[in-house]
C-alpha cells in the first residue's frame, strides 16, 4: 500500500504549461486531492489537454469561467482548498476566474497560494511572455542552445529545461513548507515562485565565479570534450561513443591509471595538460564504450558512458530502481516518481495512477467540496 502523507490536503490547480501541472502532479502523487480546473467556455474538450505525465492522479473539473454561476463556484472551491496553485502570468488567474488571490489570503490566512510564473510577480519582465528556452537563456544557462562555428542552434535536449525542472520542484518545496507553517501557526503564505529565479540559483557554481569578477568563456569557444583537465574530460571510444572520465579526486585518477597499466601517469594531472589529454584519448580509443563501462564498474572509477534514448530505459540500473510503471489497458507506460519510501516496502508515490477524463469529476468534486461549506471559508 502506498504511503500518502498528503492525504486530506485539497489543492485547486489552474495551470496549463509544464511547471504548474508538474507541481500539482507531485502533490497528487504524494496523496493530495488535486482538482485541475478547466474553463468549459474556452478550452476544447477531450483528453488530449490532460497529459498523463503531468495530470495523473488528479481530478478534472470543468466550469464556465464566463458565467456568474461558474465564477461563484470557483470562489467557493477556493474557500475550502488548502492550496491554490496558479500557473499563469501575474494577474491572469484573477482576470479569468474573478477570484482575487490577495483578498483570499486576507480572509483566509491559513490558505497557501503558489503562483508559478516565468519571471516572477515583480520586475520589468514580470508580465513578459516566455517559454523554457527563453528563461534558461535569460538566466545565462541556455542548456538547450549549442554554439557552432559562427552561429547558434537548438541542441538535442531542447525539451530539458533547467528552469522548468528546478522551478516546479522549488514550488513543491515551498508549498510543503507553507502547509507546515499553516498547521503550526495558522499562517499560510502566498508563494511567488519564478522559474527565472530557480534557473539562476541552479547555475550557482558558475555564477559564484562570475560574482568576484572572473571571466567565463563564451559557449561558442568551449570544446565540449574538454572540462578543463585530462582526468575530467569526455573522450571517444573505439566505437565512436562518448566516454566520460570524471576522476577529479586523486584516488579515482590513480585507479584509472592502474587499471590501464599506466602507473607512470598517476602523478600527471595538471589542468591544461594537452599532451596528457591526447595520451588518454589514445588509451580510450582502444576499447568500446561498453568495455569502458565494465572497467569503470570493476575498478570503482568515477566514469560512465553517454547513453541515448532506449539505452537509458534498458540499462540494469533503470530496472533495478523500478523506474517504469507498466502500461495498463489504454494507459501508456510512464516513468515512476523518483521518491521512494524505504520504510514502507520501498513503494513510491503515485505508483498506481489514473489519468482523469476532462470534466469527469465536476459533479463529484462540487458535491463533496461545496456541501455545507462554511461562510468563512475555513474547513
Amino acid at each position: 500500500m502506498s504511503y500518502l502523507p498528503l492525504a486530506g490536503v485539497r489543492v485547486l490547480e489552474w495551470a496549463r504549461e509544464r511547471p504548474g501541472p508538474m507541481a500539482g502532479r507531485k502533490l497528487a502523487d504524494l496523496g493530495a486531492e488535486v482538482v485541475k480546473l478547466s474553463d468549459a467556455g474556452r478550452e476544447q474538450g477531450g483528453d488530449g489537454v490532460l497529459w498523463p505525465v503531468t495530470d495523473r492522479n488528479k481530478l478534472s473539473v470543468r466550469i464556465d469561467f464566463g458565467t456568474e454561476e461558474g465564477r461563484a463556484a470557483i470562489r467557493r472551491l477556493a474557500e475550502v482548498a488548502d492550496v491554490v496553485l496558479d500557473g499563469s502570468r501575474p494577474g491572469a488567474f484573477t482576470a479569468r476566474t474573478g477570484l482575487d488571490l490577495a483578498d483570499l489570503r486576507r480572509r483566509r490566512p491559513s490558505v497557501v497560494v503558489c503562483s508559478i510564473t516565468g519571471y516572477g510577480m515583480t520586475g520589468p519582465l514580470s508580465r513578459h511572455p516566455a517559454h523554457a528556452p527563453n528563461l534558461d537563456a535569460m538566466a545565462g544557462i541556455g542548456s538547450a542552445v549549442r554554439g557552432d562555428a559562427g552561429g547558434w542552434a537548438f541542441g538535442a535536449r531542447a525539451n530539458l529545461s533547467v528552469c522548468v525542472e528546478l522551478g516546479y520542484l522549488n514550488g513543491v518545496i515551498a508549498i510543503l513548507a507553507a502547509l507546515h507553517g499553516a498547521r503550526e501557526t495558522g499562517q499560510g503564505a502566498w508563494i511567488d515562485l519564478s522559474l527565472f529565479d530557480a534557473a539562476i540559483e541552479g547555475d550557482r557554481r558558475r555564477l559564484d565565479r562570475v560574482l568576484p569578477g572572473q571571466t567565463v568563456q563564451d559557449p561558442r569557444s568551449v570544446d565540449l570534450r574538454d572540462l578543463g583537465a585530462a582526468r575530467s574530460a569526455v573522450y571517444t571510444s573505439s566505437d565512436d561513443r562518448a566516454v566520460i572520465l570524471m576522476c577529479a579526486e586523486q584516488k579515482f585518477w590513480a585507479r584509472f591509471c592502474r587499471s590501464v597499466d599506466r602507473e607512470d601517469l598517476v602523478a600527471r594531472h595538471a589542468d591544461g595538460d594537452a599532451a596528457l589529454q591526447a595520451e588518454i584519448q589514445d588509451i580510450v580509443s582502444r576499447r568500446t564504450a561498453s568495455e569502458w563501462l565494465a572497467l569503470f564498474e570493476e575498478h570503482e572509477i568515477a566514469g560512465s558512458i553517454m547513453l541515448h534514448d532506449r539505452e537509458v530505459l534498458e540499462q540494469p540500473q533503470f530496472a533495478a530502481r523500478d523506474l517504469l510503471i507498466e502500461a495498463d489497458g489504454d494507459r501508456p507506460p510512464a516513468l515512476a516518481d523518483p521518491i521512494r519510501w524505504a520504510d514502507h516496502g520501498g513503494t513510491r508515490p503515485g505508483q498506481d495512477f489514473t489519468v482523469p477524463v476532462l470534466g469527469a469529476d465536476t459533479e463529484d468534486v462540487l458535491g463533496r467540496w461545496l456541501v455545507a461549506a462554511p461562510a468563512g471559508g475555513e474547513r
